[in-house]
């Protein structure tokens, strides 16, 4: 029954959003994806279609608003009026218009030479090259397909938690909700950028590695396959991908997602070593200084207040600690403080609700640190990794869905004595950071 109801829904929308942008294809690119939707839920049970139905009904009027707010703040549907989103429309039609076909004509393409987004470019170019077979590509394309692969990947996580922390219980759902329609990654999908595409493509190929050794032979083909399509693909849409995927296979598969024996902590030590000496080797760690050095010119550029004291302080010792600290809270929570009742303003505000949650859950987090196995570190590498270079907001989304399975597996092992004592702690933590923040705007 759920599931009717939810394939009807769908195919409503996708009727009401073609006809509301004048755009046919709408309806041909949420078909081919609602049928890959249907295809990974085949063997879950029908009462996940009901809650489906509510965290599609939200995600679909969330990027409406966006789009909507936008126009009437700016005059046209870009973040900002007109940013990353906006740029890889235009480069994507470049591409178009200088017949880059493959992914190698883009990269070869002069224009985009010194570009670190390829990949996605080149993806978008044929999705535009698509659609246009069926009257035109629309904005509002992207923005759907991002919304559905931020679906996909609280699938996956919640098929993860249901295998590896808990089985079979209804509560599980929490998960679903959490990686979904956690403010900052709803908000990041809604728009056109290459972040939710990366999110899905590194956490699908964790998740298919995970389990690659206990697929039948054609399936297990068909994963690594998958696996080596889309690192080659995600390498050109963010350069770390080849990092997080080869630290994904070497945890899943080499070690068998066992760390904590002797022989496998060895050999993950070995490769570690073996990295480092390659790093020396090629001067990486020289490129990489000037890389981070690059980045925090950037990030100060932008940074005011506390922001700022953190990115100019010097990485080590001082800086690296007051990273962490603002990572773990970040995008911060200053959004509460709503000056304004325009398109921004309602967003930052909802993304400030999202990072108190994630406050109050910060201490199961940490807890983690008694079980460290494959996703624990996955999550603490691609931390370091986000937090010692970019800092944008936009990249934490690669993050979430390790962060909410390594919550969730300390919350429901947490007495509710515990839990409630955790909350009080950060209630206290979380009304000194205000006093701070309110100190800070007043100096």
């Amino acid at each position: 029954m759920y599931k009717n109801i939810f394939v009807i829904l769908n195919i409503v929308i996708s009727l009401v959003l073609a006809i509301l942008f004048s755009n046919f294809a709408v309806i041909i690119i949420n078909l081919i994806i609602l049928l890959l939707l249907l295809n990974m839920l085949k063997k879950e049970k029908k009462d996940i279609y009901l809650h489906l139905i509510i965290i599609y009904s939200i995600c679909i009027i969330a990027m409406l608003l966006l789009y909507f707010g936008y126009v009437a703040k700016y005059g046209q549907p870009y973040y900002l009026g007109g940013s990353d989103d906006s740029n890889f429309e235009i480069w994507a039609n470049k591409a178009i218009k200088s017949n880059n076909y493959t992914l190698n004509d883009v990269v070869q393409n002069q224009e985009f030479k010194y570009y670190n987004c390829n990949g996605f470019i080149w993806l978008l170019s044929i999705i535009i090259r698509f659609c246009n077979w069926f009257g035109g590509y629309h904005t509002i394309i992207l923005r759907l397909i991002n919304t559905y692969l931020l679906i996909f990947i609280g699938i996956l996580a919640f098929k993860y938690f249901n295998k590896e922390v808990r089985e079979n219980s209804k509560k599980n759902i929490y998960i679903l909700y959490v990686t979904i329609l956690f403010p900052n990654a709803l908000y990041v999908s809604i728009h056109g950028f290459r972040d939710t595409v990366f999110a899905f493509i590194i956490f699908s190929i964790f998740y298919l590695t995970n389990y690659i050794k206990e697929q039948k032979k054609t399936t297990k083909i068909l994963s690594i396959i998958y696996i080596i399509l889309m690192a080659y693909l995600a390498y050109y849409i963010r350069e770390v991908a080849i990092i997080y995927i080869g630290l994904s296979i070497i945890l899943n598969i080499i070690l068998d997602k066992k760390i904590t024996n002797k022989k496998n902590l060895f050999i993950f030590l070995l490769v570690c070593i073996i990295c480092i000496l390659l790093a020396i080797k090629f001067n990486l760690l020289g490129k990489l200084t000037k890389y981070l050095d690059r980045y925090n010119e950037y990030i100060l550029g932008d940074a005011e207040g506390l922001a700022s004291y953190v990115f100019s302080t010097p990485l080590f010792p001082i800086g690296i600690i007051l990273r962490i600290i603002y990572g773990s809270i970040f995008p911060s929570p200053t959004g509460l403080l709503l000056n304004n009742f325009d398109i921004d303003s309602i967003c930052k505000f909802i993304i400030s609700i999202g990072t108190i949650f994630q406050i109050y859950m910060l201490p199961y987090l940490f807890k983690n640190i008694k079980k460290i196995d494959n996703i624990f570190i996955m999550y603490i590498i691609m931390f370091f990794s986000i937090i010692l270079t970019t800092f944008n907001f936009r990249h934490f989304i690669t993050l979430y869905p390790f962060m909410f399975i390594l919550m969730g597996r300390q919350f429901i092992n947490t007495e509710k004595q515990y839990r409630k004592k955790y909350a009080n702690i950060m209630t206290v933590f979380i009304l000194l950071g205000t006093g701070i923040l309110l100190l800070n705007e007043v100096i």
